[in-house]
This record gives structure tokens, C-alpha cells and sequence, in this order.
């Protein structure tokens, strides 16, 4: 009870707070030896909660009125926030994903029918906004099927390159979100 009325009383204050941003964590707690923080924030005259692993995130909308931040959530604890990854990249991004996971459907026909495994078309998708370069690329020949695949992640601009790893599944669950809160 004393738990509910704390974050019941947590929210109305963060309700009511909107002339400056919270950027320090209301909640700290340790679960399971994975910090998670509660942040609350108010850009634009909308309150935006989340709950993070490694950090506290509040993002402005943009003139749309849709966030249009991509944020890969790669190996380990790390994240990749892109800005202003538009929506178009991210159909085409869903397209070659799709085209993907049909490959892992192929090898797995294959498979059930007694063949031999066919070679299968590596994934790679590029996206490019002045000197922000994104890069994916998997092989799904190395992998037994789309649950295990892990997708190559490169980011570069001009003053850093970066790069990692994401698991298949976290990379649809992404690019369906992304595309689903910014939908035209």
C-alpha cells in the first residue's frame, strides 16, 4: 500500500512539473543486479516515462509531432540511438529484414525436405543522412536459424565509427516499433 501511494504521489509530482526537464532518476532499484531507473520528463507540453537500463532517455518530438529516433538496442548493455532516421529508410530496412527471415524459411524447407541447405543472399542494408552512415549486414548461411542469427551493426560519422552486434529478433521488434510510432 505504502508502495502505491509513494508512486502514485511519484507521478502527480512529475505531472505537475512543467516549466523545466527531470533528468535525474525518481526511481532507483536494483532488480535482479540490472539497475533500472524511472525518469519522467516534459518536452513540448508532453510527459514522457521510461524505464532503462543504462540510461535516461527524454525525447523532444520533432515537428511532426513523431519521435523519429531509432534506438538499436545492441550486445551487452549498449544502444545506439539514431537521429532522425526517417520512415522510408525504415520500410526498406522492414523489406530486406523480411527478405531475411524468408531466407531462414528456405533453409528450413530445405532442411525438413532432406537437401542439401542452399546457399542463401547475405542481408545488407546502408543508410546515409550527411555525414551519419549506418550499415547492417548478416549471412544467414552461418546461422542455424533466424533465433540465433545476429545482424553486424556499423555506425560512422565524422568523428566516430562504431560497431556491434544485434540479435535478429530484437532488430524486427525495433523496425516494427520505429515504424509503427511514425507511421504516415
Amino acid at each position: 500500500m505504502k508502495f502505491v501511494a509513494a508512486v502514485s504521489l511519484l507521478v502527480s509530482y512529475a505531472l505537475t512539473v512543467s516549466a523545466f526537464l527531470i533528468s535525474t532518476p525518481a526511481l532507483n532499484r536494483n532488480l535482479g543486479g540490472i539497475s533500472n531507473k524511472l525518469s519522467t520528463c516534459r518536452v513540448g507540453g508532453q510527459v514522457s516515462t521510461r524505464i532503462s537500463r543504462t540510461n535516461i532517455q527524454c525525447n523532444a518530438p520533432t515537428a511532426t509531432g513523431t519521435n523519429s529516433h531509432l534506438k538499436i538496442n545492441l550486445a551487452g548493455d549498449t544502444a545506439l540511438t539514431v537521429k532522425q532516421f526517417t520512415y522510408p529508410a525504415a520500410v526498406e530496412l522492414g523489406t530486406q529484414i523480411n527478405k531475411l527471415v524468408g531466407a531462414f524459411k528456405n533453409l528450413k524447407a530445405a532442411e525438413a525436405d532432406g537437401g542439401k541447405r542452399p546457399i542463401q543472399e547475405l542481408f545488407e542494408f546502408e543508410w546515409t543522412d550527411g555525414t551519419s552512415h549506418l550499415r547492417m549486414e548478416a549471412n544467414p548461411n552461418l546461422f542455424t536459424n533466424a533465433f540465433n542469427a545476429k545482424v553486424f551493426v556499423m555506425f560512422e560519422d565524422d568523428k566516430m565509427r562504431m560497431s556491434s552486434q544485434v540479435a535478429l529478433p530484437d532488430l524486427v521488434d525495433t523496425v516494427k516499433d520505429f515504424k509503427a510510432k511514425n507511421a504516415v
